[in-house]
């Protein structure tokens, strides 16, 4: 974002990624109904009524689990029973950091069909929880998600793609098995707190 807003000062701008810290939790068995996670607010730009839509058109058994809360709950509620999902889409609301893990742990795919994202959080735990993500692709997730490696990208509000893959996906889910090692990995290699200084002290040394 930096470097679109502030084109005139990119060849001296150096930025860092977050880093996250290895989850310190119990290796728990994922579901054994294909299970997808959304967690964060339930605002506009997190644009959850298009993961609903998409999810409606999905014949194959799955369940999606929300876990947050917001001001977009009541129009998300409506749809879900419109859609006829009540039996397969349950909403938390906010739950402790322990329980966010815990569903990252158990769960399949993590989904993030936001209008627009930064440097995400939630996926950062994903990644320490081998969750892979379905983002869109927009600025904060194109960057951040490796396509087909760490999860997968989607066009903006298509429904027919994402239903397409949320289809795929759930008909065979142990297809992420290799995807969930690959973001472990990332997570350490990349995102782990100790990359992060390491960067922060090289530049700090480069300025001396």
């Amino acid at each position: 974002l930096a470097k679109k807003d502030f084109k005139h000062i990119t060849n001296n701008l150096t930025y860092f990624n977050n880093g996250v810290a290895k989850p310190v939790i119990n290796e728990f068995e994922k579901f054994n109904v294909p299970t997808f996670l959304f967690a964060g607010r339930l605002s506009t730009q997190k644009n959850i009524l298009f993961s609903i839509r998409s999810l409606a058109k999905v014949k194959s058994n799955f369940h999606f689990y929300l876990l947050g809360d917001g001001p977009e709950r009541n129009r998300i509620e409506k749809l879900i029973e419109d859609s006829g999902l009540t039996e397969k889409i349950t909403l938390l609301g906010w739950v402790s950091r322990e329980k966010v893990l815990y569903y990252m742990k158990r769960s399949h795919i993590l989904l993030m069909t936001s209008l627009n994202e930064g440097m995400p959080i939630v996926g950062l735990q994903a990644y320490g929880c081998g969750l892979p993500i379905i983002g869109t692709r927009v600025s904060g997730l194109k960057e951040f998600i490796e396509d087909k490696k760490s999860g997968y990208l989607v066009e903006l509000n298509n429904e027919t793609e994402l239903s397409s893959l949320l289809e795929k996906l759930a008909k065979n889910i142990n297809t992420i098995n290799k995807m969930s090692a690959y973001c472990k990995n990332l997570a350490e290699k990349k995102y782990s707190w100790k990359t992060v200084a390491k960067n922060y002290l090289n530049i700090i040394n480069n300025l001396l």
